[in-house]
């Protein structure tokens, strides 16, 4: 017997859905069934284009099945829409560095993601790889 609201209607919510088609993505992600990942992540971005996280996963699902320029995309887009998340930063610069290219980007990436989270090992020790200067803290 499903739940109802007073309302008579099953309970749950449009609101709700961006939300299951993104827990249906990562555990198809995590069944190495990458395909209906990147199916089920666009799926939710359809419902909300500005899913932050669906973004960043579909790009992850992506540069996994190698298809590199999609995935910066995907993650220039959650860029525009969280500016400030460090870690959208460390991980573009990480697709661009794993992929041999834009390496002036990734850098700038690497420096923007110690600017908001000073002191990250990840991003320090890339640039410390690449023999690039860290930024003060």
């Amino acid at each position: 017997s499903g739940e109802q609201s007073a309302g008579g209607e099953a309970s749950g919510d449009l609101a709700d859905l961006p939300l299951a088609q993104m827990l249906l993505a990562d555990a198809s992600a995590k069944s190495g069934d990458w395909k209906a990942a990147v199916a089920q992540f666009r799926a939710a971005l359809a419902l909300k284009p500005d899913y932050v996280a669906a973004r960043c996963n579909l790009g992850n699902t992506l540069n996994s099945l190698g298809e590199v320029p999609e995935a910066v995309e995907q993650y220039e887009a959650a860029l525009r829409l969280s500016p400030n998340e460090a870690l959208i930063h460390l991980n573009l610069a990480i697709i661009l560095l794993n992929a041999g290219i834009r390496t002036d980007e990734a850098v700038e990436q690497l420096r923007e993601a110690i600017r908001l989270q000073p002191g990250d090992p990840t991003a320090e020790r890339l640039l410390a790889r690449l023999g690039a200067a860290v930024p003060p803290s």
